[in-house]
């Protein structure tokens, strides 16, 4: 089998193309396509039926390669350099907004950092905090519940005196 190329890739429907070139060369049929690549019933024929109705995914498209035993090259392309290069140097003039740096960090590295971060934060709040003595924490707490009380007798009052003058 020769290793010359059975298509050329330019977009998506060219690399439809492609896969059903492939696999008239192989002289598969969709049914067996399916069965090969081990796709549901009628998934071939979705993608590379006349409909089309159905596009690519990741699944489908290695299922492909596979099945028709075929890889895709990048090579560059002459032409489309030509009429792309006054694009690249646009681009390339305005690039002071673009991100240079790569110091991205995945979501699960910072969920494993997370417990450990809180930790030293943790201990970095403690210190230089005096421990309150007991003795001062009981006259906080006294004071505190004298507030309520008289809070809570004075919304009774007024509680009760608006009843009372709702009566009337």
């Amino acid at each position: 089998m020769s290793a010359d190329p059975i298509s050329v890739v330019t977009n998506y429907e060219s690399m439809v193309e492609a896969f059903r070139a492939a696999k008239d060369l192989r002289g598969l049929s969709n049914a067996h396509c399916d069965e090969l690549a081990n796709l549901a019933a009628g998934h071939t024929d979705a993608i590379l039926g006349p409909t089309g109705r159905k596009n690519f995914g990741p699944l489908s498209f290695n299922a492909f390669c596979w099945a028709f035993a075929v890889k895709f090259v990048m090579v560059p392309d002459p032409e489309r350099e030509k009429e792309m290069a006054e694009h690249w140097v646009d681009r390339q003039r305005q690039s002071s907004h673009v991100r240079t740096d790569t110091h991205r960090m995945s979501k699960i590295l910072i969920e494993r950092a997370k417990p450990l971060v809180f930790k030293e934060m943790a201990k970095l709040a403690t210190i230089g905090r005096k421990r309150i003595p007991r003795a001062q924490r009981v006259k906080i707490a006294r004071k505190a519940v004298i507030t309520r009380w008289r809070n809570k007798r004075k919304l009774d009052r007024e509680a009760k005196a608006a009843q009372n003058g709702a009566a009337e």
